[in-house]
């Protein structure tokens, strides 16, 4: 099974063509879901999917 790595929007478009130069298979957030889907929805479908989450965290959030 190949891992695969999801790119959140926040992300910015180069980073997903960067993982793929190095080999990785990746999937991008507007190649599944809406600008505008909620994070609650996203996050529980690409979990069920089994795919690796890349995404920035706000700044509230601890590192």
């Amino acid at each position: 099974m190949s891992l695969v790595y999801f790119c959140d929007r926040n992300l910015g478009k180069s980073f997903p063509g960067k993982l793929r130069e190095l080999g990785l298979w990746v999937e991008k957030h507007d190649d599944h879901f809406q600008q505008d889907t909620p994070d609650e929805v996203w996050i529980k479908q690409v979990s069920l999917e089994g795919w690796i989450i890349s995404k920035l965290a706000p700044p509230e959030y601890p590192a």
